[in-house]
């Protein structure tokens, strides 16, 4: 059932200086960063109708301020760019206030590893080798 196969085990561990770990974490959010900001249907669907709700609003009272008034004119613009917030403004704030976070830990590391063995257990709780 189980072959016996003898496999040479390869793993190190790569110490990083400050300066190499601020070289593997980017400044700016990358595509695939985004990309999974975006995976939550949920939240995603929450921060649209939120945006959509607050601007909407805002592009309402800047009508009922006039056409020719500054409060006009703030509201408009406050109300584009919320607007634009779930999809350019909200992405990029919350990405890179993760990735300051984790700038900021002082030490990092990279693991190479492959996985050599493999333990099947029966029902018994005895485990057997794999190759």
């Amino acid at each position: 059932m189980f072959s016996s196969v003898q496999r040479k085990c390869i793993s190190m561990l790569l110490e990083l200086t400050p300066e190499e770990c601020e070289s593997v974490i980017p400044v700016v959010p990358t595509r695939l960063q985004y990309a999974a900001y975006w995976s939550d249907a949920l939240k995603s669907t929450g921060r649209i109708i939120t945006a959509i709700l607050v601007g909407v609003a805002l592009l309402v009272l800047s009508r009922a301020f006039g056409e020719g008034s500054f409060l006009g004119a703030i509201a408009f613009l406050v109300g584009i760019l919320s607007l634009l917030y779930p999809f350019l403004w909200g992405p990029l704030y919350t990405i890179s206030r993760r990735q300051l976070a984790f700038r900021e830990i002082p030490y990092g590391g990279l693991f190479l590893g492959r996985c050599c063995a493999l333990a099947a257990t029966s029902g018994g709780g005895r485990a057997r080798k794999a190759g």
